[in-house]
């Protein structure tokens, strides 16, 4: 058995032989895809998920390979991916003059930890609508932070962005979820303030 390679390792020997690549998209591919679906929904996360890996792949020699984790990296193109789905949605909208602003669609969590399920499906439109009236900024942090789990410097890597940006980004964001949800539904946001 060999030794387990860095992300960083697996990038930079990709950029002589593609097919290594291959590696980053089997560690990571369940996560995106996960985050993917609960952004955009299942039927087009799947095709996302193949947009996500091939800019990747195409800008795999912008990586830093000093990086262990390719993850933070990938969350970012995740976010400019569904950006780009949600701005051309909006125009559609605009366009076919549709009434109502865009929301996140409601799709079910094939990943949801079995404790959670039953509050989860009853609070989720409404968390679903309260994330909808944050800005966009703020929802990448937020869901990138409380729900793919990433660290304070993680979110910052994805979103390229300073980590003090993303301190403010989640204390904006936590104050806005608390004026729209009932206090029973807040879990998301007494997550420890202070990770980084």
């Amino acid at each position: 058995m060999g030794e387990v390679r860095t992300d960083g390792e697996i990038v930079a020997a990709s950029i002589s032989e593609a097919d290594q690549f291959g590696v980053i998209f089997e560690r990571h591919s369940s996560d995106i895809w996960r985050f993917l679906a609960r952004r955009v929904g299942r039927d087009l996360a799947a095709e996302f998920a193949g947009e996500v890996f091939a800019r990747a792949f195409e800008n795999r020699a912008r990586f830093d390979t000093s990086r262990a984790s390719a993850r933070p990296w990938l969350y970012g193109i995740a976010t400019n991916v569904v950006g780009d789905y949600l701005r051309r949605r909006d125009v559609r909208k605009r366009r076919s003059r549709a009434v109502g602003v865009g929301m996140l669609e409601r799709h079910p969590d094939p990943y949801e930890q079995a404790d959670g399920d039953i509050d989860a499906r009853r609070f989720r439109p409404q968390l679903d609508e309260a994330l909808g009236r944050l800005g966009r900024r703020d929802r990448d942090t937020l869901i990138l932070y409380a729900v793919e789990g990433l660290t304070y410097a993680e979110v910052a890597e994805a979103l390229d962005i300073p980590t003090g940006t993303v301190r403010s980004r989640l204390s904006r964001a936590r104050q806005r979820m608390r004026e729209l949800l009932p206090p029973g539904i807040q879990t998301v946001l007494h997550a420890d303030e202070g990770t980084s």
